[in-house]
């Protein structure tokens, strides 16, 4: 019984420790970013989205636990914002992911703001993982393109692959418009041949 107490316990202290070095990665690498000046600009700038979260995960350790669950083709973090009510047993997890596409602003709004009030408020018994840029390669593309003032429509990512079509489930497209512009509704040669998709699967 006592090995077995020492094993659960190095468990959970690896795991904090884990978690801890998780942390402080995030926090020197958002500390890194450079924010740039684009006043005209409607929607968050990675770094802006960044500045947002890094004053909930240091002032919410317990509640808001950050993790690097993989990397682009280029090599840039993917981090994984996991949120849950401290003291409360976990009965159900929920998966929330945005900016699968380069253009997509919007989702990645939403979840800086989802992650902002989930983490003032938590709900007791869930478990929230909410990944705000999934394709920081082709967001990168996109943000160079604006402050260029050359915005361009892109929605893969650095490998050129439509990340949405690369999972294992649901690869063939349904819609209509694939017989009218099938290079917009093409999928990956296989599926998870992608990072990106591999970090979130």
């Amino acid at each position: 019984m006592r090995a077995l107490l020492i094993v659960v316990l190095s468990l959970i202290l690896g795991s904090a420790q884990a978690l801890a070095q998780d942390r402080d990665a995030y926090l020197s690498w958002a500390s890194g970013l450079d924010t740039v000046d684009h006043a005209e600009a409607a929607y968050l700038f990675e770094a802006d989205a960044h500045a947002r979260l890094v004053p909930w995960v240091e002032r919410r350790p317990g509640v808001v636990d950050v993790r690097e669950i993989g990397r682009t083709v280029k090599d840039r973090p993917i981090w994984a914002f996991r949120v849950h009510a401290p003291g409360h047993p976990v009965r159900q997890r929920v998966l929330v992911f945005a900016n699968i596409h380069a253009l997509e602003w919007i989702s990645t709004e939403v979840a800086v703001a989802f992650l902002e009030e989930l983490v003032e408020h938590p709900v007791p018994g869930v478990e929230v993982t909410v990944i705000p840029i999934l394709n920081a390669d082709g967001r990168q593309r996109v943000e160079s393109d604006l402050l260029a003032g050359e915005p361009r429509y892109r929605r893969v990512n650095a490998a050129g692959v439509d990340l949405n079509r690369d999972f294992g489930v649901n690869r063939e497209p349904q819609a209509i418009w694939r017989h009218i512009i099938p290079g917009y509704y093409r999928t990956s040669e296989s599926a998870l041949s992608q990072p990106e998709s591999r970090a979130i699967d």
